[in-house]
């Protein structure tokens, strides 16, 4: 996002820039960063998140048509901070014009978390269509709500599965929400069972693709499929 001239300025002058790169501060200004997109409730979201207390609140943020939930005490407050306020998936505009063409726009969202991404696109493209997957249960629970609270159900599907190149079953390893992921062969840490789904035949008439299943990717980029997909797009 770019820095207004005041806060280039600011940052300009050696001792402010030595002072906010303190740690305490860093995370002071990060929150205060990520709530300015929070466009009622942000002072209740900055004590939440400050207090350190665990709650699940629906929130209305720039940049998004529908509430989004957020629960605090996760990284939550980061992932929101990456899509509504740096904006990380905001679309080229060379992409964004030909994606414009596509009317409803289908959209597949690898790795949904707790629906940031959904909110995001419907909050530019209304007419989108988009189908969401996600395997921890946890950050099911919290997506279900948002495209409930989004009143959008029927253009917008949940998928709970691992994202994979083959139906079955995978083992999943629960972590803190945004890093939760398909547990390794050599991974010794505690995971359960979830499904998994091939989600080659969704990309196929997709228009747009959003992939974050922190590194689960490979085989899916890699898959013979994948490349004929794109390949005649």
């Amino acid at each position: 996002m770019t820095r207004s001239p005041w806060r280039a300025r600011l940052l300009a002058i050696g001792p402010v820039r030595a002072v906010l790169k303190l740690r305490p501060v860093e995370r002071v200004v990060a929150l205060l960063n990520r709530s300015s997109v929070v466009v009622r409730g942000r002072a209740a979201f900055v004590a939440r998140e400050a207090l350190g207390r665990r709650s699940e609140v629906l929130y209305r943020v720039r940049g998004a048509a529908h509430p989004v939930l957020v629960r605090h005490g996760s990284a939550d407050v980061a992932t929101l901070g990456d899509v509504f306020h740096a904006l990380d998936y905001a679309i080229p505009p060379p992409v964004a014009e030909l994606l414009d063409r596509r009317r409803p726009l289908r959209a597949v969202d690898l790795g949904a978390n707790a629906g940031y991404f959904g909110a995001f696109l419907l909050g530019r493209r209304p007419d989108a269509e988009i189908t969401s997957v996600e395997a921890d249960p946890r950050n099911v629970q919290a997506l279900r709500r948002a495209v409930a609270a989004s009143g959008q159900a029927e253009r917008w599907r949940v998928v709970e599965a691992a994202a994979s190149t083959r139906d079955g079953t995978v083992r999943f390893v629960q972590a803190l929400y945004s890093t939760a992921h398909v547990a390794r062969d050599d991974e010794p840490a505690e995971t359960v069972e979830v499904p998994a789904v091939d989600v080659l035949p969704m990309l196929d008439g997709a228009d747009l693709v959003k992939i974050d299943i922190e590194g689960s990717e490979w085989p899916i980029l890699g898959d013979p499929r994948f490349q004929k997909i794109f390949a005649t797009a």
